[in-house]
C-alpha cells in the first residue's frame, strides 16, 4: 500500500479551509441530477404498498412506516413515468408521514433542486445529514445547494465532513479544486491537488485524479496529465475509471 495514504486527513482539511474564502456559483444539470435520483433509486417492491393498516390493529409508528413506504415507492414509480411534480408530492408525504425516512428527503432534495428550489432544499438536506452523516452523497448535494445560495460556511463545513468519511477524500478534493478553479484559477486549482495528503494512484481518488489531469490539460500541460494517468494505471492496472480517462 502507499504511504501517502495513511496521511493524517487533517492535511487535507486545513487546505481545504484555507484556500476555499470566496466560492463562486456551481452550475448543476437537471440531467446529472436525474441521473443521481436514478442510481438512488429504491425498489418499488420495498415495503407495502398498502396505505395505513390496512384495516390491521397495529401500533400507530407502524402505520407512520407503512405510509412513509407507500408514498416514497409511489414518488419512485411517478419519477420513472416522467411525472416529476406527482413524484415530489410522493416524496413529501412520505416524509410528513414518517419524519425519519431520510430517503425520501434525499430524493426530493435532488429532484427539487433540478427546479431550482435551493434555499427549501437546502434545509431539507440538513435533516438528511443529521440522519445519515455517513452518507457522502448528502454531503456532495449540500455543498451544491448551499454554493449556488451563497452559503460559503455550509459549503466548508460540508466539505470538511465528506473528508472525514473514509474513501472520501478524493472526492472531496475534486469539489473543492473545482470550486478553486472558478474562484482564482486554474493554477491554483492544480496546486491545491497536488499540495494535498491524498494518493491520485488509488482508485478510490480517481474524482481528483480525472480534476487534475483536466486542468493539466487546460493549462497546457498534457505531458504531465499522461504521465499521471499511466502512474495510476501501472498501479491499478484493473480500475476502468483510470482507462476512461486516458481514452
Amino acid at each position: 500500500m502507499k504511504p501517502l495514504k495513511y496521511l493524517p486527513h487533517f492535511g487535507l482539511l486545513a487546505l481545504i479551509v484555507f484556500l476555499i474564502t470566496d466560492i463562486p456559483k456551481i452550475v448543476g444539470t437537471s440531467s446529472k441530477i436525474k441521473s443521481q435520483l436514478q442510481q438512488s433509486e429504491g425498489s418499488d417492491s420495498e415495503g407495502s404498498h398498502k396505505e395505513g393498516s390496512n384495516g390491521q390493529n397495529i401500533p400507530q409508528k407502524e402505520k407512520e412506516k407503512r405510509m412513509g413506504i407507500f408514498h416514497y415507492n409511489e414518488g419512485n414509480k411517478s419519477f420513472k413515468d416522467g411525472r416529476f411534480d406527482e413524484a415530489i408530492s410522493h416524496y413529501r408525504e412520505s416524509i410528513r408521514a414518517d419524519k425519519s425516512f431520510t430517503d425520501s428527503a434525499l430524493r426530493l432534495a435532488l429532484l427539487q433542486e433540478a427546479q431550482g428550489m435551493d434555499l427549501q432544499e437546502l434545509d431539507r438536506m440538513g435533516h438528511f445529514v443529521r440522519a445519515k452523516p455517513d452518507d457522502p452523497e448528502g454531503y456532495v448535494v449540500t455543498i451544491r445547494l448551499a454554493d449556488r445560495v451563497g452559503q460559503r460556511e455550509i459549503v466548508r463545513q460540508a466539505l470538511g465532513r465528506l473528508a472525514r468519511i473514509p474513501g472520501q477524500q478524493g472526492v472531496a478534493l475534486s469539489l473543492s479544486a473545482n470550486l478553486i478553479a472558478r474562484r482564482t484559477g486554474i493554477q491554483e486549482s492544480i496546486s491545491l491537488i497536488e499540495k494535498a495528503p491524498v494518493d491520485l494512484t488509488e482508485p478510490e481518488n480517481s474524482d481528483a485524479l480525472a480534476v487534475l489531469v483536466r486542468n493539466l490539460i487546460q493549462a497546457n500541460r498534457p505531458e504531465e496529465a499522461l504521465t499521471r494517468l499511466l502512474k495510476a494505471i501501472e498501479a491499478h492496472p484493473e480500475h476502468a475509471d483510470f482507462h476512461r480517462l486516458l481514452g
